[in-house]
């Protein structure tokens, strides 16, 4: 787990979640590499940025996720637009990345998100990778609600030290049912996000307005 420069303010604030979900072109998985390590300094002295962990999808070859926290949007914003980011996501956006996901997302709803049943979620099962069994994802981590009603996880992921499953829901109802359904075990974590932005690679409807501009611009530099 990569740690930022503060911890979370506290207990009961709001905290942002950003996952980035990505398959790296086989024959560029070195130079991925090098740019994470070229970003973990940077990101590590935002503002605002509080951890970042890394996984891996056993389900699908070069497959990868980073799920990190941030105390604020302004923190998101501040570590989006630093210049030697945009200059490494505009070269990955293009050489290295076959496809890749953002999503944003904070643990408490905004007021349209509360009074909307139908609202994005995501649910985030964070557990000690000694708990599951990196050959078999349909049971890695305890993530199936063994109930009249499974909600089978959409993502599996594997860390170093934590594993990881998610499942993205439509309705709060689905929420509800798997967070009393949900087979916990002894230092695991559970996370209810509320998605506010998600982009992709090639759908960038959601995408912060002017980024790509921003990144073009980056590379010029370079």
């Amino acid at each position: 787990m990569l740690l930022g420069n503060r911890e979370l303010k506290c207990d009961q604030c709001t905290v942002f979640f950003v996952l980035f979900t990505a398959t790296v072109r086989e024959d560029q998985s070195t130079l991925s590499d090098q740019y994470y390590s070229t970003l973990q300094p940077i990101v590590q002295r935002i503002e605002g940025f509080v951890d970042e962990t890394p996984f891996a999808d056993p389900s699908r070859a070069n497959g990868q996720l980073l799920l990190s926290r941030f105390n604020d949007e302004g923190a998101i914003a501040r570590w989006r637009n630093s210049p030697t980011h945009l200059r490494i996501m505009r070269r990955a956006r293009h050489d290295i990345f076959e496809d890749f996901r953002v999503t944003i997302g904070t643990d408490l709803p905004d007021a349209s998100a509360e009074a909307d049943q139908d609202a994005r979620m995501i649910v985030v099962h964070q557990t000690p990778s000694t708990e599951i069994s990196s050959t078999d994802t349909e049971q890695a981590a305890p993530a199936s609600v063994m109930t009249d009603r499974q909600l089978k996880a959409s993502e599996s992921f594997i860390g170093a030290s934590p594993a990881l499953k998610v499942w993205r829901l439509k309705n709060k109802a689905d929420v509800q049912h798997l967070e009393t359904s949900l087979a916990r075990v002894p230092n695991d974590s559970v996370y209810k996000i509320h998605v506010v932005r998600e982009y992709s690679k090639n759908e960038r409807k959601e995408a912060p307005v002017g980024i790509d501009e921003a990144e073009t611009a980056a590379g010029k530099k370079a």
